[in-house]
């Protein structure tokens, strides 16, 4: 029976090929191996993308790119996405390409929204995970059209403009733009900008930039249920509600005209401009007229009949229809309504007076009337006439004359008619300007007179004539009216001012009356005179009047003679509405409208300016009604008045007049001015100036630059003043300010300071130390200044030192003259440089110097002749203190009256022989490779014992106190034998000490066998004077040193006195000088000279 055997093999590598080898084993033997070639089957990756960035490109790109963890299989790269804001999707939508690259540009996007962005890496086993969201928000873009807009005309003059929210609002909507066309001509009459925060009532819809919009956001367009679990760190408040997207936005638009169709846009606006237009057309209603009807004449007067014909009103405000009057002698006789511009009227009875009144309709409503008279013909006469005036009861007025007294009086003059058909009972002048009746002026001889109305009724009334054109307002006061009719009222910035003037009053008024805005009155004059005159006040200045004069008698009035006079002109009233636009940051383009009273003839319009900065005046003069003022400064407040001028002269302006306005702001047209170095270090530097003379605007910064041949740093402030940073010590930096405004810097640096910073410590050594040597104790140094001076070297500091002492030397120069050097001696310098900071941290290498070699100074020490045996003595020395150099041999000549001996010796004793008890002489000097200078050490000696020749040698004192002394000295240079013992004697003047030394019990205290004792026992406060002896076996011979003398210290504790003495001899081969206890000790306060 066959039986089959499976392994399992884990933790193998996906998509790699392996060999698979089987074996049977025994307990004896193994089988041949059978093999196979498996490859394992591949897995999705199992990380997800890191590092997930995005980049704005345009209105809807976006630059994606991400990061894999490691290095994995990764055929593509699966990305998919889905809108947050304003319009929340449920689900992800996948990118229909699937990049090879971690990088890509995603360009199917909406602009102003926010998305988020998973992205996930795929193989030809599936898709990994999806990485963590990236959320971003798109560039903005000029919004869509606006919805749901509507236009209703509220009243014939107001339209209230509805709309909703676009549908993509594209960003963040800053403001509306609303404009009202007339539909055929497409002219702007009225464009009213609105801030989209202040017309809306609650917060702007809006998609909030960066990954915490969704905590900070402002509602949605759609449903918030479309959050769902799927995104767990969005918020209900992230994106706005649909609740947005239905709040009607709402602006009226005023002082549109009656019976118009207008057109009306509205565009959203972003931050990157104006959105899609849309437009609604409303037709205004109609309202009642606001003129009368034009050119009213009579045509065609028979007896019996006659007809009537008018054009419509001037302003349109609907479609006309037309209201007929007629008045008899009776009164109203008919009132006849009729769509056409002509009437007639029949059967009728001749030679009689009518009056004929016509009045537009429109909406319902009557407008101003134009009315007029007529007088049947008689009968049997046919007369057809283009207008009737008046009947020919009376003769007309002679030589009618009139002429302008001032801009509001003309004086009116006649004479009386050739044949007056009977008593000229008064006179009638009408003033008339165009077609309108102003004036009815009677003038009458008479104090009280009964007028007789050509209708036929009598009243002591004035009326109006019945010859008169003129116009009436309705009962009711139309808006164009109330102007006038108020003169009196507060005026506000929006209405009009008007140019006003009291009229001076006629005197022996006898009546008045205003019947419909017609001033009627009755005054008295001379009527028996031939030449007759009258002066009409109350008149507007520069105005042609017309006027009318009759003469009547007890039948009526006749014919009317007509003169026309143009009042002088007058200066002008303000002009109106006067606006401005910036242009440029140089320049206004003013406008305004001409003044409602211009009083004469507009020659032209004055601009003054006053610049409110420097007070510099200025004006400009043109004919036109706006002004391009160029050459203006920048960022500049000014005052503007406007004032227009007639050949009479200007018209008077006050401070209501003045217009205020501000050039926009533009880059600074200078620097900054005035670059100081306030405070300095070796690291920092604090640089102040002062803003440029003319900024043109609001500094916003300043940005500053400091930089040097390697070196260049940039700095930004919002003062006049900065802290430079990160300076090196003592370097020169060129240092520039510009300044901004909000629209740049204009291209202008300031003048550049060039500063430098704080002196420091120098920052490098001296360096390439050399000597030369003048002479064997002289030697001239040099070096080279630090690289890194970090200031004004002041001067160098040396450190001269010797195997035991050195000495501290300053030179202002780089190089110096060392002198009283000891000749062939061993010298290590250091230098050091100081700035005014001091010397800092940094030595130069040490500079090893070897003075010149030369012969002897100074003999062979301590000379000293012992006897060894009656005819042996050993002759010993020491080298001596200054050799200058290496000691060859040393040259000893011993000789007496018989014998001399020479010895060339290279150590430092020799034994001789003696053949006789007589003194014998030596001497010894030390030979160099330059001579022995010829100095040589002589002593004198014999076999036999002697006292000494002279005292111990170079006695001093040291270290004194209170109760001690220590004395040193040098055996005598003639002992004559072996010194046994010495005696020191200790006088305090009264009695004398002497203390025995034996010579065995004292020691050297240095190699020249310098020799101590410790004295004791004495006093404070007291003189003494201290002298010794050496002895042989002959005595001491009576030879003692010179007295020292000493003065104790009082106080045991103070510090230690020293014995006023001759030189002492220094107790080492090296001679300390000077106050420096540790200078060296061949070297002299003097011993430098710098060259």
């Amino acid at each position: 029976m066959q039986m089959s055997h499976q392994a399992a093999v884990t933790s193998l590598s996906p998509r790699t090929t392996f060999t698979a080898m089987v074996t049977a084993a025994s307990s004896s033997n193994l089988s041949p191996a059978v093999s196979r070639m498996i490859t394992t089957m591949g897995t999705a990756p199992t990380v997800a993308p890191n590092n997930v960035e995005g980049e704005r490109v345009g209105s809807n790109g976006i630059l994606l790119s991400w990061n894999m963890p490691y290095d994995t299989s990764v055929n593509s790269y699966v990305i998919r996405y889905k809108e947050m804001c304003p319009y929340p999707a449920t689900n992800f939508k996948e990118v229909p390409e699937h990049p090879k690259h971690a990088e890509t540009l995603l360009n199917l996007f909406l602009p102003g929204s926010t998305y988020n962005i998973q992205v996930a890496a795929e193989n030809s086993a599936g898709v990994g995970p999806f990485s963590k969201s990236l959320y971003i928000k798109t560039n903005e873009a000029p919004p869509g059209l606006v919805t749901n807009l509507t236009a209703f005309a509220q009243n014939h003059t107001f339209v209230m403009v509805t709309w909703l929210l676009p549908l993509r609002i594209n960003g963040l909507i800053t403001k509306f733009a609303v404009k009202a066309k007339h539909a055929r001509t497409s002219q702007i009459v009225r464009m009213l900008v609105v801030d989209a925060e202040e017309i809306m009532t609650g917060a702007l819809p809006h998609c909030n930039d960066a990954a915490d919009i969704l905590s900070r956001g402002t509602p949605s367009p759609s449903e918030v249920t479309a959050l769902t679990a799927s995104s767990p760190s969005i918020t209900l408040s992230a994106v706005p509600p649909a609740a947005a997207w239905s709040v009607p936005i709402s602006v009226g638009v005023d002082q549109l005209r009656p019976y118009t169709a207008y057109v009306f846009e509205v565009s959203a606006f972003t931050s990157e401009g104006e959105g899609q237009v849309a437009s609604s057309m409303v037709r205004m209603p109609e309202s009642a007229p606001e003129d009368p009807p034009h050119n009213l004449v009579i045509l065609n007067v028979t007896s019996t009949y006659f007809s009537v014909s008018w054009d419509p009103p001037n302003i349109v405000t609907g479609r006309f229809s037309y209201v007929i009057y007629l008045y008899g002698p009776t009164g109203l006789l008919y009132e006849n309504s009729t769509g056409d511009l002509r009437f007639m009227y029949s059967g009728l009875a001749p030679y009689t007076q009518y009056k004929v009144e016509v009045q537009a309709k429109s909406a319902g409503l009557l407008g101003p009337e134009a009315f007029t008279a007529v007088l049947t013909l008689a009968e049997g006469k046919v007369l057809a006439c283009v207008a009737v005036r008046a009947a020919q009861a009376a003769p007309s007025v002679q030589a009618l004359q009139a002429v302008a007294v001032d801009s509001m009086s003309v004086r009116v003059s006649w004479r009386s008619p050739a044949q007056p058909n009977g008593l000229i009972t008064h006179y009638r002048l009408l003033v008339l300007d165009g077609n309108t009746l102003l004036q009815d002026i009677t003038l009458t001889g008479k104090t009280s007179v009964n007028k007789t109305n050509p209708i036929g009724d009598t009243t002591s009334t004035p009326v109006t004539s019945a010859l008169s054109l003129t116009t009436s307002p309705p009962a009711t006061l139309l808006p164009w009216l109330t102007a006038r009719l108020q003169p009196g009222g507060q005026l506000t910035s929006s209405q009009p001012r008007f140019y006003t003037r009291s009229a001076p009053a006629t005197t022996r008024t006898i009546a008045s009356s205003t019947l419909r805005g017609v001033d009627v009155r009755t005054e008295v004059m001379d009527m028996q005179s031939e030449e007759l005159s009258y002066l009409v006040s109350g008149l507007s200045p520069f105005t042609e009047y017309t006027f009318n004069v009759t003469a009547a008698t007890t039948i009526g009035e006749g014919p009317a003679t007509q003169v026309t006079e143009k009042t002088s002109e007058q200066v002008p009233s303000s002009v109106v509405d006067v606006t401005y636009q910036n242009v440029s940051s140089t320049s206004i383009l003013v406008n305004w409208t001409q003044p409602l009273n211009p009083n004469g003839l507009i020659t032209h319009y004055t601009v003054y300016g006053l610049n409110l900065h420097s007070n510099q005046v200025f004006k400009k003069v043109t004919q036109s009604t706006s002004l391009l003022l160029t050459g203006l400064e920048k960022y500049t407040g000014y005052k503007l008045r406007v004032a227009a001028s007639t050949a009479v002269g200007e018209g008077s302006l006050s401070e209501l007049d003045d217009v205020f306005v501000v050039t926009p702001e533009d880059e600074p047209d200078s620097p900054p001015v005035g670059l100081t170095l306030v405070d300095s270090s070796p690291s920092t530097s604090t640089i102040a100036w002062s803003p440029p003379e003319r900024a043109n605007g609001v500094i916003q910064q300043y940005e500053v630059l400091y930089e040097n041949q390697s070196y260049a740093a940039l700095l930004k402030t919002s003062v006049p003043k900065v802290v430079l940073t990160g300076l090196m010590p003592f370097s020169y930096y060129n240092v520039s300010v510009r300044a901004y405004t909000r629209l740049g810097h204009g291209n202008q640096t300031s003048d550049t300071l060039t500063m430098l910073s704080g002196e420091d410590t120098p920052g490098s050594p001296p360096y390439s130390l050399s000597y030369t040597a003048v002479s064997p104790s002289e030697v001239n140094v040099s070096w080279e200044a630090p690289l890194v001076p970090n200031g004004v070297i002041t001067h160098y500091s040396l450190e001269l030192r010797n195997s035991s002492h050195f000495l501290n030397l300053t030179t202002p120069t780089s190089h110096a003259l060392i002198t009283h050097l000891r000749k062939f001696a061993q010298y290590s310098l250091a230098v050091k440089a100081h700035t005014r900071m001091g010397p800092g941290n940094h030595s130069s290498d040490p500079l090893n110097i070897t003075t010149l070699e030369d012969d002897p100074d100074s003999p062979p020490q301590f000379l000293l002749a012992r006897k060894l045996s009656d005819y042996e003595v050993e002759l010993s020395w020491e080298p001596p203190k200054h050799a200058n150099s290496e000691i060859l041999y040393y040259k000893v000549r011993v000789w007496n009256e018989s014998t001399e001996l020479w010895f060339n010796v290279t150590g430092t004793a020799v034994v001789i022989n003696v053949d006789s008890e007589s003194r014998y002489n030596a001497s010894v000097s030390s030979w160099t490779r330059l001579g022995d200078g010829g100095i040589l050490i002589y002593i004198s000696f014999s076999v036999i014992d002697a006292v000494p020749f002279d005292p111990p040698q170079n006695v001093s004192l040291v270290n004194l106190t209170s109760s001690s002394v220590t004395v040193l000295w040098l055996p005598p240079t003639q002992p004559n034998g072996i010194i046994l013992h010495y005696t020191l004697y200790c006088s305090d003047n009264t009695t004398v000490r002497k203390e025995l030394i034996p010579v065995p019990e004292l020691e050297a205290v240095s190699p020249g066998k310098v020799l101590s004792y410790w004295l004791t026992g004495l006093r404070g406060g007291q003189n003494y004077t201290l002298w010794l002896t050496s002895s042989t076996l002959q005595g001491s011979g009576g030879v003692q040193t010179e007295p020292l003398y000493i003065l104790t210290p009082e106080d045991a504790t103070g510090p230690p006195a020293y014995p006023v003495s001759t030189a002492l001899p220094s107790p080492v081969g090296l001679t300390a000088l000077g106050s420096d206890s540790h200078s060296p000790p061949s070297l002299s306060p003097n011993t430098l000279s710098a060259s």
